[in-house]
């Protein structure tokens, strides 16, 4: 199956799609304003599914959340949890802990610790604070039906400590943004740290650390009012079911790349609508600062035949692998075992959530066209 995706039409590179092909490697591209992404693998079971899930007592799967790769080359994933086996705990995916796995490929899995058992908990990022020597995790709180983006903080210190259980605690005096129901990764352009932090409406804007020491560590206040001073994507850039287009754009992460700047974030489409669709979201930015809708590309993981999922949300960051490739987490839907009775796909949440992984092929260009 070949689907590709430009603002414009449609784009296929014939050669390398032949030979990928015959190869039996899915090829799914997107091109947009000369940045190129490519798919170049999709494992076509998750690297974290239902039998592993359960063996640790999670029972409805997994939504939001980041996966890092730190120096020793060990995988750390901080994933909301759907633990309960009770249906009213999945009716909307409201997450009902927060819990840290470890893995030394990236493929096999083990779950290490929890780090709260608070319910609502959203947009966790696991971020290494240099300055305090400390690690941190971005995350908002949801569980009053607003969101407050808050700290939890490592009470061990050292980079090397997050390979470890750690006893985390709320940091309740330090708000990292307005109100808003996901905020990302932070990275760095301009000299300070900045985030992307939900603005309402299902769209994201660009906010700065306020922090006077250059430390990822503050508040971080919106750089623009306007809603469309980051719109990431098109959203014409999917048109699907009754000729409805993608207005679905939520919790971003950035990854800093050759050539700029590349984010990943949950672009479900008719998601809210609850119709299945199999896409996640990425654009790029050449400084970080301007993000324009012309840079965003929508990849589809592929038809449900081939793979196990008709539904994705919430992907990670790009894990660098070398020669362009990344690794790509995400949080999809499983469909095929359905048989315990607190799992009820008619409703958006029901359904088992694994964790998936794709390889993709980035390639942004040198400079601005």
């Amino acid at each position: 199956k070949i689907l590709a995706y430009t603002m414009g039409g449609v784009h296929l590179n014939l050669g390398s799609i032949f030979w990928l092909l015959l190869a039996g490697i899915p090829v799914i591209q997107g091109k947009g304003r000369g940045g190129v992404v490519s798919m170049v693998e999709v494992g076509k079971e998750p690297v974290i599914g239902q039998e592993l899930a359960n063996s640790y007592g999670i029972f409805g799967g997994f939504e939001t959340g980041n996966v890092i790769r730190i120096a020793d080359g060990t995988y750390h994933m901080i994933y909301g949890e759907r633990a309960p086996n009770t249906t009213y705990a999945y009716k909307m995916g409201w997450t009902t802990q927060l819990g840290h796995w470890v893995s030394k490929d990236g493929e096999n899995w083990s779950r290490l610790e929890t780090v709260s058992n608070k319910t609502s908990l959203w947009s966790s990022v696991p971020v290494f604070d240099d300055i305090n020597d400390v690690w941190v995790i971005f995350y908002v709180n949801e569980e009053r039906g607003s969101g407050r983006p808050l700290l939890f903080r490592s009470k061990n210190r050292g980079y090397d400590a997050i390979n470890y259980p750690n006893t985390w605690e709320e940091v309740k005096d330090m708000p990292l943004a307005e109100t808003a129901y996901s905020i990302s990764n932070p990275f760095w352009f301009n000299n300070s740290y900045h985030t992307f932090v939900d603005i309402g409406g299902f769209a994201v804007g660009l906010a700065r650390c306020q922090s006077k020491n250059n430390s990822k560590i503050g508040f971080y206040k919106r750089i623009s009012s306007s809603r469309n001073d980051t719109p990431l994507i098109d959203p014409e850039a999917v048109r699907h079911f009754k000729n409805k287009t993608g207005t679905f754009l939520e919790n971003p992460l950035v990854t800093p790349i050759p050539g700029g700047f590349a984010a990943t974030f949950d672009y479900s489409g008719g998601y809210p609508d609850g119709y299945p669709i199999p896409f996640t979201g990425f654009s790029w930015s050449s400084d970080g600062r301007h993000w324009p809708k012309e840079n965003g590309v929508v990849i589809e993981i592929g038809d449900k035949a081939k793979t196990w999922t008709d539904l994705v949300r919430t992907p990670t960051a790009l894990i660098p692998m070398g020669n362009d490739t990344y690794s790509l987490y995400f949080a999809a839907r499983d469909t095929r075992k359905v048989s315990p009775p607190y799992l009820n796909c008619s409703v958006p949440g029901g359904c088992f959530w694994g964790i998936g992984r794709m390889v993709l092929k980035v390639e942004l260009p040198t400079h601005n066209d």
